[in-house]
């Protein structure tokens, strides 16, 4: 899988970037506040993804609605474990999170003067379909951990902010040390859903078919409409899966060649360490898994058919993508192979460390199915992160 590092093409600042000072001024208050008194803060991390950076769940989301769903209420995400395993070992490091639920690999990248840039060098495609703008989460009125600006066609992008991170605070003496990413998985949900929806004249076409040509039972047509629904759901997931692979693939790349080369936007180049979360895999064997018996029969009990083969593929092309990008310095830790280890260990993990199975209600909202971790989840990502790449 290709990224786009940008080696071959020389990016011009065109003032769209440079540092207000007014605006370093303004956040030094902010961050100095929360500076500890008996050990400074000297260094940042800074954690960038979308809802699992954050540290959502539907659980935790309909918990909160009564109380607007302050971004405080959702401090247990794999970014909290993390960060709680740098401090002991890292001298007076502080954590900026900048995580976005529902966010995309195109709107993290976002629409406006960054994006403009790189797609005038040829470097990247705006994407202007719905569901793409920076940050719809914050645009529908609820908070992030740290705020970077309005919402709308233009507005300031998480790729955009965390540049802004990166110049603010090596100006003011903390610079960033560790940036952590995680991105593709609402890329991906995306692409399913648009393939379900795909399927639906396949299902009413043999529904018809089995009741009023073949006369059958409205059970057997309905039988008969799941069964085409599910074959053209999955020949829809294997002829994009390499395009949408690619896809992520490159805008992995060009996310982190940004950070690397921050300072042709008007920012600072990050020289520092980059962790990649390759996500786990959340419709795979979650109910049960093939016995050999089953397997040798071609049985297959995953929630989604093949989709532990697409992830894995998909999480190994990420991988190569992160590598090329980043320049160095970096790691990839992949969460598939703790929740989807492809034995009979998957669904007690995913029941466990996921909220596919969660069946409980708050404020008469049901918590799931829900495919974000449950507070356990996100503890063993934070544990796997540090196994594989360190803290």
């Amino acid at each position: 899988m290709s990224a786009k590092n940008g080696s071959a093409v020389t990016l011009h600042r065109r003032g769209l970037f440079g540092l207000c000072v007014a605006a370093v001024f303004v956040l030094c208050a902010v961050f100095s506040a929360g500076a500890s008194a008996s050990r400074p803060t000297v260094q940042t991390y800074l954690a960038t993804g979308d809802s699992l950076s954050f540290g959502y769940s539907k659980q935790l989301f309909d918990e909160n609605l009564t109380n607007g769903d302050q971004a405080s209420h959702f401090e247990n995400g794999y970014v909290n474990h993390y960060y709680a395993a740098m401090k002991p070992t890292l001298e007076g490091i502080q954590k900026q999170d900048l995580g976005c639920p529902g966010e995309t690999s195109d709107s993290f990248i976002g629409n406006g003067p960054l994006a403009e840039t790189l797609e005038a060098y040829g470097k990247y495609k705006i994407n202007t379909e719905k569901g793409e703008l920076p940050c719809e989460y914050h645009g529908a009125g609820f908070p992030l951990h740290n705020e970077y600006g309005a919402f709308g066609a233009g507005a300031k992008s998480q790729l955009e902010a965390a540049l802004e991170y990166l110049g603010v605070d090596a100006a003011l003496g903390k610079p960033v040390t560790t940036v952590t990413l995680n991105i593709g998985a609402n890329d991906q949900l995306h692409f399913i859903a648009n393939c379900e929806v795909e399927a639906k004249p396949a299902e009413e076409k043999a529904f018809i078919k089995a009741v009023y040509e073949e006369g059958k039972t409205v059970a057997e047509g309905e039988a008969a409409a799941k069964k085409a629904g599910e074959e053209s759901v999955k020949e829809c997931l294997f002829a994009g899966a390499v395009p949408l692979g690619t896809h992520i693939g490159e805008n992995i790349g060009l996310i982190l060649y940004v950070l690397r080369h921050g300072a042709t936007f008007g920012s600072v180049n990050f020289t520092g360490k980059i962790v990649f979360l390759a996500s786990y895999n959340p419709y795979g064997n979650l109910l049960a898994y093939p016995s050999r018996k089953e397997q040798s029969e071609g049985v297959n009990d995953e929630v989604l058919f093949d989709s532990n083969y697409l992830s894995k593929t998909f999480n190994e092309g990420f991988a190569e993508a992160v590598a090329a990008g980043s320049e160095g310095n970096s790691c990839t830790a992949n969460a598939r192979l703790k929740f989807n280890p492809e034995n009979h260990s998957e669904p007690n993990n995913l029941q466990a460390w996921t909220n596919m199975t969660n069946a409980t209600e708050s404020n008469g909202q049901k918590n799931g199915p829900d495919i974000h971790p449950t507070p356990r989840g996100y503890q063993v990502i934070g544990s796997l992160m540090v196994a594989q790449c360190g803290a």
